[in-house]
């Protein structure tokens, strides 16, 4: 295990608005020095769930000494333009917000088996116009500086996700079921994974399980 010390201070800012404005600010942000230990875009849903209306949010958090984090959110501060909204969160806020945004994303549904959630990666610049053309209703985050992130849908049909998924590996990207009802697992690959290492790992399964007797049809590619 790797341990590091508590910081002194966090504090989180979130930024609301427009999709086109919060991709401006998230780009800003990945070519700036300033040094957050989280920057995550939330799709509407996720913002509407957290209270902060059916908009777009970006939640980017500092931790450091005092005055390291001050000078780092005046920073950020001096960044959002007009038509967006900014707000500090510290202590409890900040604590409260990033627990109930992995509560929502993670947490089961009032009716178990039924809840369908993804993994996602895409390229950074292509973050907020993926979840941009996500579903109504679909909670979804995606750090700004990498473009991977979780996708929640309360219930979603093989057409969704296969919306999703191609949407996904148009930006570079990938979409990977992490939780999904048997049967939707019985009519879409789970994996999705459109990638050239498959011919490999055929050759590695079949030396090391030659009877294919090992979870069959449980991997990529239905190895």
């Amino acid at each position: 295990f790797r341990l590091y010390p508590g910081q002194d201070v966090s504090k989180t800012v979130v930024v609301t608005g427009a999709a086109d404005q919060v991709d401006a600010l998230v780009s800003a942000l990945r070519l700036s020095p300033l040094t957050p230990v989280a920057m995550d875009v939330l799709s509407p849903a996720l913002a509407a769930h957290l209270g902060y209306g059916e908009t777009f949010a970006l939640l980017v958090r500092f931790q450091s000494i005092g005055p390291g984090v001050e000078e780092q959110v005046a920073s950020l501060l001096g960044m959002v333009g007009e038509g967006l909204a900014a707000r500090i969160l510290e202590g409890p806020e900040d604590e409260r917000v990033w627990a109930a945004v992995g509560e929502a994303l993670f947490s089961p549904t009032p009716e178990p088996g039924n809840g369908v959630v993804a993994k996602v990666g895409v390229v950074p610049a292509q973050a907020v116009g993926w979840l941009a053309a996500l579903p109504e209703g679909s909670l979804a985050r995606l750090h700004g500086g990498s473009g991977i992130g979780t996708v929640r849908w309360a219930s979603a049909t093989a057409e969704t996700i296969a919306k999703a998924r191609s949407q996904a590996e148009a930006a570079s990207g990938y979409l990977t079921l992490l939780e999904a009802p048997l049967s939707l697992k019985k009519t879409i690959d789970v994996w999705g994974y459109s990638g050239s290492a498959l011919g490999m790992m055929k050759a590695i399964k079949a030396q090391f399980d030659p009877h294919n007797i090992l979870s069959p049809g449980r991997f990529v590619g239905g190895l």
